[in-house]
C-alpha cells in the first residue's frame, strides 16, 4: 500500500511537467529591477494545432514595499504580429498580507496571463517582460527594489 501511494505521488509530481512548452526565469541583479531592463525570453514553437495557457512567475522579498507590481509584456509572435499587454500582480491585499507562498523572506508569486493562447505559425516567439511601476508623479520608477527574479510559464491547456 505504501509503494502505491509513493508511486502515485512521484506519478504526479512528474507528469504535472510533460505538457509545459516553455518555463525560464530570469534572476534580477542584485533584487533591484531597473526600468531600462528587460526580462527576455525566446522559445520556438512548432505545434500549431494546440492551446496554450500562460502564467507570469514573481519572486519578491517581504521587504517589497509596494502592494502590486505592474508589467509590460511584450510578445512577438513567429508571424511577426507583436503584442503589448499590461498585466498588474497583486502581491499582497489590502492589509499586507501576501499573496505570494514561501518559508523565511522570499516569496513566489504565479499570476495567470493568458488563458487561451495557439500559435498559428511555427517559428521562434520571443517575450520581453519589463516592470513599469509609477509612484506620485514620477513617470517610473527607475530601480524597483526586492524583486529576485521574473518568469514565465507557458503549458498546454488540458481539455
Amino acid at each position: 500500500m505504501r509503494k502505491g501511494v509513493v508511486f502515485l505521488l512521484f506519478f504526479s509530481l512528474f507528469s504535472c511537467n510533460n505538457n509545459i512548452l516553455f518555463k525560464a526565469d530570469k534572476e534580477i541583479k542584485n533584487t533591484s529591477w531597473h526600468t531600462d531592463s528587460l526580462a527576455v525570453f525566446e522559445f520556438d514553437i512548432i505545434d500549431t494545432i494546440s492551446t496554450y495557457l500562460a502564467e507570469i512567475n514573481i519572486r519578491h522579498t517581504i521587504d517589497y514595499s509596494f502592494q502590486n507590481l505592474l508589467l509590460f509584456i511584450h510578445t512577438k509572435m513567429p508571424n511577426e504580429q507583436n503584442i503589448i499587454d499590461t498585466v498588474e500582480c497583486i502581491l499582497a491585499d489590502k492589509k499586507g498580507k501576501w499573496n505570494g507562498k514561501g518559508i523565511g523572506d522570499v516569496l513566489n508569486f504565479t499570476k495567470p496571463y493568458k488563458n487561451l493562447i495557439s500559435f498559428k505559425t511555427s517559428g521562434k516567439c520571443r517575450i520581453e517582460i519589463e516592470q513599469a511601476m509609477r509612484y506620485g508623479k514620477l513617470s517610473a520608477i527607475k530601480s524597483l527594489e526586492e524583486i529576485i527574479s521574473v518568469g514565465i510559464c507557458i503549458r498546454e491547456k488540458e481539455n
